[in-house]
């Protein structure tokens, strides 16, 4: 239906905001029940029509004068708008870790507020919330929504992204390691920074938490041990690297034992029971506030990072082949209805799902 919408000769001029929270959800629904690399496709697409539809600049003096036909009162439709684009955001930052990809929607062009809170959402209050920027500079170290936590995580998930394909290119230059470490350090002081203030806000227990917090600590967590797994080499090369080895070398346990942790809570989650829609229909406002307790439909994208990273260094800690054990079980029960999952597992030699 969509392409046929498309290859309409005389609406080939108009995207609306309904087309591409279409090509979102159709992303989503083919990364977990059909094929992952038309999801990919499907993904692309929505990012292009976010682009397109000026998204990342919503709250830009530019975008507010072509928008003033609209009703002063009317403040669910730009409200939505924003949503849709930090959904789309999120997507790209999530989509760009699993396959390594370049980024696609420019972190340094957003001039899109963070979205408000979702009660006053849900109600049309107005709310004036802050720019991603602002919170990525320290201005506001409080802790936020968990859908504004979840765009914070995948920012530096994506950064972090960015920051391994800088280092290849830097290692066929010739360039200098050191620019690589200290930007390395930078990456790993914020995302310790956030983790501190996502720890507080994150309950023990899976009675009271959102699942798209439990997905945004998750995220947290597989970043520590992405970031660890790119650095380790290039830090054992020189023996007074090594007190900063340590240092990560102690992060990634701290992390791979909360990821521990946050595996036992899914697993309470109405017994790993994942739609695709309700997550990202919340966002639109598609959904009412309580939609049960369902896990992200990426948690198979931090799981397998977590998964990989057990099973290279099972032989150095005894609790991490418990830990990989339980990390494998989420990935199986998760393969019954989310293809990810069945794909990661293959690709770590499990063909058993």
């Amino acid at each position: 239906m969509l392409e046929a919408f498309e290859s309409d000769s005389d609406k080939t001029e108009m995207i609306f905001l309904e087309h591409i929270q279409a090509w979102i959800l159709l992303a989503m629904f083919e990364f977990m029940h059909n094929n992952h690399q038309r999801g990919l496709m499907s993904a692309g697409r929505a990012f292009r029509l976010v682009q397109m539809l000026c998204l990342f600049e919503i709250d830009s003096p530019s975008y507010a004068m072509a928008r003033q036909s609209c009703a002063p009162t009317d403040h669910v439709k730009p409200e939505e708008s924003r949503r849709t684009f930090w959904v789309a955001y999120t997507m790209d930052r999530v989509v760009s870790f699993n396959y390594g990809l370049p980024l696609t929607l420019n972190e340094l062009e957003i001039c899109t507020r963070l979205p408000t809170p979702e009660a006053k959402f849900q109600s049309g209050e107005p709310a004036l919330m802050g720019f991603l920027c602002e919170v990525m500079g320290g201005i506001n170290q409080d802790s936020v929504p968990p859908f504004t936590e979840c765009i914070i995580l995948a920012t530096i998930c994506g950064r972090s992204v960015s920051h391994k394909q800088r280092m290849t290119v830097e290692g066929v230059y010739g360039a200098s390691t050191q620019d690589s470490l200290d930007r390395h350090q930078w990456l790993n002081t914020i995302l310790a920074a956030r983790i501190q203030v996502l720890s507080l806000s994150c309950p023990s227990t899976s009675e009271s938490v959102d699942p798209i917090l439990i997905f945004a600590n998750l995220l947290a967590q597989a970043t520590v041990l992405y970031l660890y797994k790119i650095i380790e080499p290039v830090v054992l090369e020189k023996d007074e690297n090594q007190g900063m080895m340590a240092q990560y070398e102690q992060q990634s346990l701290t992390a791979a034992e909360e990821t521990s942790h946050l595996t036992k809570m899914l697993a309470q989650l109405n017994h790993f029971q994942v739609n695709p829609s309700p997550p990202v229909q919340r966002f639109f406002g598609l959904q009412p506030l309580t939609f049960g307790w369902q896990a992200h439909p990426f948690v198979p994208v931090c799981l397998f990072v977590c998964a990989e990273f057990f099973m290279k260094h099972r032989s150095v800690n005894r609790s991490y082949g418990l830990q990989l054990q339980e990390t494998l079980e989420a990935l199986r029960r998760l393969a019954s209805f989310n293809n990810l999952a069945r794909v990661y597992l293959h690709l770590l030699g499990l063909n058993d799902a």
